[in-house]
């Protein structure tokens, strides 16, 4: 791998590397399955699955903005080893979820409450993850080898997304969804150790919230804003609704499922 790249890497991007990984292969093992755990939870019901979802990524969008003050008081290394714990976090109230019973729709039911704080914990989550990952990654690739480097990333990301879906599959087939959720717990819990060798940056959000807004509605960023809406629009068809899909067809098959999606990716 590292003849691949021109001189040396920068350590901040190694570890930014490893910590996204080992990440990564925590989430393909759950990014085919969750949206079928909730069609489950919810009756089968895709409506409330695309609420979900669809709800999740509007306060993340609302909040985004000042959150990066958030992030200027805590500072990006931090942020980043909160937002990995987090998301062990995030994973592991979906096995307590698992043991909460049939969902019903009613504020006093417990299962309802707990997937409001499951809610929560992702906005925070990607609150502490997304802006201060892509700001690292941003910081610590070079002129010479940043294509390459984002490569890399993209490479591997494609390589644990086609083994994930069939591991998945198989453990679903012969255990159960606690078994997976507390493996990605576990997974989750390793990408923080490459983090205790993560560089200090002093990076800062300078717009305010209103500012934010204004600038991403300005007409400079028009075209860009709506080649990631389009981008965005076909990874929700792809995260949500092909899962699903794929489950009806396949009659539920764990395993059949897993391994088409493999496949496919």
């Amino acid at each position: 791998m590292f003849k691949y790249f021109q001189g040396k890497v920068s350590q901040g991007f190694m570890v930014i590397y490893s910590t996204r990984m080992i990440v990564r292969v925590s989430t393909a093992l759950l990014g085919l399955f969750l949206p079928i755990f909730l069609y489950n939870l919810f009756n089968f019901n895709i409506k409330y699955v695309i609420y979900y979802y669809l709800i999740g990524s509007l306060l993340y969008g609302l909040t985004v903005a000042w959150g990066c003050q958030y992030l200027n008081k805590i500072g990006l290394r931090r942020s980043i080893k909160v937002a990995v714990f987090l998301g062990a976090i995030y994973y592991f109230l979906f096995y307590l979820l698992d043991g909460a019973g049939e969902f019903v729709l009613a504020w006093n039911n417990k299962a309802f409450i707990l997937l409001i704080f499951i809610t929560f914990i992702l906005l925070i989550h990607r609150i502490s993850w997304w802006t201060p990952i892509n700001t690292d990654v941003a910081k610590f690739t070079d002129k010479k080898n940043r294509a390459k480097e984002l490569s890399a990333v993209e490479a591997t990301t494609l390589f644990t997304g086609a083994i994930g879906p069939i591991v998945a599959g198989l453990i679903l087939s012969k255990y159960n969804y606690d078994v997976l959720f507390i493996m990605s717990v576990v997974i989750y819990l390793v990408a923080l150790l490459p983090l205790m060798y993560l560089p200090r940056t002093h990076e800062r959000f300078s717009w305010g919230y209103f500012e934010t807004w204004k600038n991403f509605f300005s007409k400079k960023r028009r075209r860009a804003v709506l080649a990631f809406a389009g981008n965005g629009a076909e990874d929700v068809v792809g995260v949500v609704i092909w899962p699903i899909f794929i489950f009806e067809v396949l009659n539920g098959n764990y395993f059949e499922i897993g391994a088409l999606t493999s496949l496919v990716v």
